[in-house]
């Protein structure tokens, strides 16, 4: 029963008496020559390096506190993500019918485009065609256009 051996690199060819060959790597990696202390710091530390990578590339998310003014819901906050959340954002937290209904968002009693990204805290009021003085909303949506 004889048996041919040969190695190349980290490969070993082994050829088996019914006449088949094969490759084998026969390579073996410095974790398992480790105690499983010292493996266990390694994996830590290769975990770690990579978790600190990928936080690299994504900027933390600041948050804003904006409060709800108005006659329904006074006094609601909301925490929402600065230069990201528009009234828009705020409205779908409400209920479908500020989403619908808002024409408009007065943002610290400015006009404000309902898809303009908040910058900082405000105060948020939300104005529709069915508000006491639908001309003014008419006034303020032709002021923010150029």
């Amino acid at each position: 029963m004889a048996v041919a051996v040969g190695v190349w690199g980290s490969w070993l060819w082994h050829a088996i008496p019914d006449g088949g060959a094969r490759w084998r790597c026969i390579a073996t990696s410095t974790a398992s020559q480790l105690s499983p202390t010292a493996l266990i710091e390694m994996q830590n530390n290769v975990f770690n390096k990579e978790k600190d990578r990928q936080s690299s590339l994504t900027p933390r998310t600041e948050k804003i506190e904006v409060k709800l003014v108005g006659k329904t819901d006074p006094g609601t906050m909301f925490v929402m993500n600065k230069n990201m959340s528009m009234p828009y954002s705020c409205a779908m937290h409400l209920s479908e019918w500020y989403c619908k209904k808002s024409i408009l968002a007065l943002v610290d009693e400015q006009p404000w485009d309902m898809y303009k990204p908040l910058t900082k805290p405000c105060e948020i009021q939300f104005l529709t065609f069915k508000d006491r003085d639908p001309g003014e909303v008419n006034r303020l949506i032709d002021s923010l256009v150029p």
